[in-house]
């Protein structure tokens, strides 16, 4: 399947079980609201941008046979509120459902392994998010500036070890716990403004740069013994925190950490 739905009119399309693949910006930007796949589907593989700016489509549900789905497939899908992904895939590809504004659920198979770059950057709807166990890696951003998301649960066993801006700028979350597989957080709760607990578990080893910047309702934080490292202007901005306990006797804190 190519490029002729590019930019098009169509509003509805029924993919034939035939298809194996849907290429790069096949429906970029068309008209699109509502999609269909024939059973049984043979389809493994959604391209990168394959149905981006498809400001019209509201849900889809992606059959069992696919395996990928490739970068930006669904970025800017504006009215999307509901996805079905299939235990196939093993990862959610960088930006692939960024600026999905009404997207206010999403399922995250157990056979997902990576959730990629600003995967779910500005879904402004998502409210609560369960991150299953089999996830081992989280990349930049994946989840920043979702503006509405207030409960995150981490599935156990949890073998993340690094929170990259992971919820940056989720300023409508109140509390999380870190998992304690987690070794290092950097830039990981920057602007969630309305934070005001954190539980850092003794495996983190480094707080690193704006990791809890401007998180103005923060009043109070334990620092385990574990923390060797306090990045530069990690508590920049968070004009209401008053009691910093620090239990490490052997820790580095850089310039502007607290300003």
């Amino acid at each position: 399947m190519h490029h002729e739905y590019r930019n098009s009119n169509i509003n509805k399309i029924t993919i034939a079980s035939s298809v194996i693949t849907i290429k790069r910006a096949a429906f970029l930007s068309s008209s699109l609201s509502e999609i269909t796949f024939e059973i049984p589907s043979s389809l493994i593989k959604i391209s990168n941008f394959a149905f981006g700016g498809c400001e019209s489509l509201v849900k889809i549900s992606i059959p069992s046979s696919v395996k990928y789905i490739n970068n930006y497939a669904f970025y800017h899908c504006y009215s999307l509120e509901e996805v079905t992904l299939p235990s196939s895939i093993t990862e959610i590809d960088d930006y692939l459902f960024d600026t999905c504004k009404k997207l206010k659920k999403i399922d995250i198979p157990s056979s997902v392994k990576k959730i990629g770059y600003f995967a779910f950057l500005g879904c402004d709807s998502l409210t609560d998010l369960i991150i299953p166990s089999s996830v081992t890696e989280l990349c930049q951003g994946c989840f920043s500036y979702c503006i509405s998301l207030t409960n995150v649960s981490f599935e156990e066993p949890c073998s993340i070890n690094l929170l990259s801006s992971t919820f940056a700028g989720c300023s409508s979350l109140k509390q999380i716990s870190i998992p304690s597989s987690v070794t290092k957080i950097n830039g990981t709760f920057n602007k969630c403004t309305s934070l005001t607990k954190v539980d850092i578990p003794s495996s983190v080893l480094e707080i690193e740069y704006r990791s809890f910047r401007d998180c103005i309702s923060l009043t109070s934080i334990v620092i385990p013994s574990s923390v060797n490292l306090i990045g530069y202007e990690v508590f920049d901005g968070c004009t209401s925190l008053a009691n910093v306990e620090i239990l490490s006797t052997d820790i580095e804190i850089k310039q502007s950490t607290f300003f």
